[in-house]
């Protein structure tokens, strides 16, 4: 599971200025790999910042992942 955690983690840092990001990870990962892959996308895209104000420039949005069977169903 240490892979797919670093391969969120990966992903997230590299796409961190998009609005929004696709992955096709869970055509190839087992389920429990889906879990890991998402904790490793939160914690790559985590940023600590002084600010009482935050960050600039983010969005402040989140989304959530799921699995879609070959037809992109659910």
């Amino acid at each position: 599971m240490t892979d797919y955690r670093r391969a969120g983690a990966t992903l997230a840092r590299a796409t961190k200025d998009r609005a929004s990001v696709a992955s096709s990870i869970t055509a190839i990962a087992p389920d429990e790999a889906l879990g890991a892959f998402v904790v490793g996308a939160m914690l790559g895209s985590f940023g600590f910042h002084w600010r009482s104000t935050g960050a600039r420039g983010g969005s402040g949005r989140s989304h959530r992942a799921g699995r879609h069977d070959r037809r992109g169903r659910r």
